[in-house]
Order: C-alpha cells, then structure tokens, then sequence
C-alpha cells in the first residue's frame, strides 16, 4: 500500500463515518479501521512522533 492508496482508504472510512450512529458497532469498526489507517500513514510519510500513544488492546 503507498501513502496514495492508504489516504484513500482513510477518506472512504471518514465518509462512511457519517453514515453511522455514534454508539453502533459499525462506527466502533471504523474507528478502528481509522486508527490504524493514520498509523500507516505516519509510518508511511516517516513521521513517527506522530504515532499515536499505545493504549489497552481490546481483542
């Protein structure tokens, strides 16, 4: 995946975030799918101090 195709995918989650309800499952998958999609990004455009803090994984 290059960073083209990576911010594609992350502007098609981000649409489809509007089409969610806040409490649903399926926006808990996007932020998910959202969360992951920044940290490709970042690794992709060598910006590694943006990476976000590690939390609690949830399985």
């Amino acid at each position: 995946m290059d960073r083209f195709q990576n911010l594609a995918a992350l502007e098609t989650i981000v649409e489809a975030m509007h089409a969610q309800s806040p409490d649903s499952m399926g926006m808990e998958h996007l932020r998910r799918a959202a969360y992951l999609h920044t940290i490709i990004e970042a690794m992709l455009s060598d910006q590694v101090a943006c990476l976000p803090d590690t939390g609690r994984v949830c399985s």
